[in-house]
């Protein structure tokens, strides 16, 4: 790894961190940066295994945190919990077709592609494990139905955070890291 791959990884790994500690402050429901760092990981860290292990690192971190912090009468690790952990997975393997070539419309693109994927899949995961729901095609869409809602937040904020980080590290890159390198 030459120093200009190890500054990208140090400065994504850095964003990354600052966002899901960002999960700390008061929001509403289903309001986080968790889809724009999985997507951003995808996009800018090469090693396919970092990828993974960086944004679903510093997730895990930050929802021990709040369990333990910040609601400890609340229960993060719910009966299902593992089908967020199934969606971000599916969002960081979703980046890496989107972000072969990383452009506006791309990061458009994923940022509303993460938000669908997370709906499906938690919904889906709300529906298998929770007991209020029938297992049957009208349980399934009982489960979708009552998701909605939420949805307003994931997709606002996988909009919001996915073109904060990407900006963000595009400014950093453009002004700071390219004058530190040829520096």
């Amino acid at each position: 790894m030459n120093k200009k791959q190890g500054i990208q990884i140090f400065l994504v790994a850095v964003l990354i961190l600052v966002a899901g500690f960002s999960r700390l402050l008061p929001h509403m429901h289903n309001f986080s940066p968790i889809l724009g760092m999985s997507l951003f990981g995808a996009a800018f860290i090469k090693r396919k295994s970092l990828a993974f292990i960086i944004p679903i690192s510093v997730i895990m971190l930050s929802d021990l945190f709040l369990q333990q912090v910040v609601y400890p009468d609340y229960q993060l690790f719910y009966e299902g919990w593992y089908f967020q952990y199934i969606a971000y997975t599916l969002v960081i393997l979703a980046g890496f077709g989107i972000f072969e070539k990383v452009n506006f419309g791309r990061v458009v693109i994923g940022a509303l592609a993460a938000a669908l994927i997370f709906f499906i899949v938690t919904n889906f995961g709300a529906w298998i494990s929770l007991p209020e729901y029938t297992k049957t095609p009208s349980g399934l869409l009982q489960a979708y139905i009552a998701g909605i809602p939420f949805f307003r937040g994931t997709l606002s904020s996988s909009v919001l955070f996915t073109g904060l980080l990407f900006t963000c590290y595009y400014l950093i890159q453009r002004f700071l890291i390219a004058k530190a390198i040829t520096a």
